[in-house]
């Protein structure tokens, strides 16, 4: 493989999603693992092209003291040599909090935005690959998907950025040989009682040899297929819940569904009002909404209706 090969994947995959535009400033998160080396190398290779400022950020989770320790050093040393501004950050979790891998990543996108808003940025860059991609797509699938999980990861997210979602891990693996770049190596991921790395590890290569040689290939296809059908459902839901869904202020604030106009929507955007009530709710607790507690919700609801509150045109929940 050429060492331009990724960065010509990037740019294109830049170009069809509308990722990066002139003199943005870039708030790029670097864990100090191969895939976000690859994507710092590669906005740097860019940078001349968008006349970019590149920001690292580097969240030090401190669940591994020795490797993150490494991980910290790879990351500020590589800052220091392209002289870009680094920031970082030590995870603190309250008693009353649960190091969850949902409280992890929410505090560490929660850390990038802060450094995004303190720099005046215009986005946050992540390291996230076609791999990445695959096990996301097929990781829902096993647990129970609609259009919403088929589409897994989103190239572009308000200001969340994914440049290398069409880049493979092997790709990334053999451009960091090529430019003779070390990277951290996580041993959490070889964990396999987390089900991505099982994913990863024991299902997908198995899939390959028996089904598909090319399934992180087909997967990630299955994801950029869905992709426009969820972005335009969730367009058309948005309108409906601005009318249906109202969530009351205060620190113990609740949320109202017009229920009228709820029972008059199409039940396909019932469900799709559900999950915005669903993480609504679960953002207080730092959890992923899943079909699960939609359906869940949707029980709640025709249970109150039972309780001698059918004719209410609100239900308070």
């Amino acid at each position: 493989m050429r060492p331009r090969k990724v960065v010509k994947k990037a740019i294109e995959f830049i170009a069809q999603n509308d990722l990066i535009q002139k003199k943005d400033i870039i708030i790029v998160g670097v864990s100090g693992g191969a895939d976000s080396i690859c994507l710092l190398l590669t906005l740097l290779e860019l940078k001349k092209k968008y006349e970019t400022q590149l920001i690292v950020a580097h969240f030090n989770h401190g669940l591994r003291k020795k490797e993150v320790q490494k991980e910290q050093r790879i990351v500020e040393e590589l800052a220091k040599k392209h002289a870009l501004p680094f920031y970082t950050k030590k995870l603190t979790i309250s008693k009353k909090e649960k190091p969850t891998e949902a409280l992890l990543r929410e505090k560490r996108h929660r850390f990038f935005q802060e450094v995004c808003k303190e720099a005046g940025g215009q986005k946050i860059a992540t390291g996230h690959t076609k791999n990445d991609q695959a096990e996301t797509v097929l990781m829902r699938l096993l647990r129970g998907t609609g259009t919403t999980g088929l589409s897994g990861m989103l190239p572009k997210n308000n200001l969340l950025i994914r440049p290398l979602l069409n880049v493979s891990r092997e790709e990334v693996e053999q451009y960091l040989k090529m430019h003779k770049q070390r990277f951290a190596t996580d041993s959490s991921n070889k964990d396999e009682r987390f089900m991505r790395n099982k994913i990863r590890h024991k299902l997908l290569p198995y899939l390959k040899k028996n089904f598909n040689p090319k399934i992180i290939d087909t997967l990630a296809t299955v994801g950029k297929n869905t992709t426009g059908d969820r972005q335009w459902i969730e367009t058309q839901s948005k309108k409906y819940i601005e009318t249906i869904v109202t969530q009351t202020g205060g620190s113990k604030s609740s949320i109202v569904l017009d229920m009228e106009k709820f029972g008059k929507a199409p039940k396909a955007m019932q469900k799709y009002v559900l999950r915005h009530v669903a993480t609504l709710q679960k953002k207080r607790k730092n959890e992923t909404v899943t079909d699960a507690m939609i359906e869940e919700l949707h029980k709640e609801i025709k249970n109150k209706q039972k309780r001698g509150r059918l004719g209410e045109k609100s239900l308070k929940l």
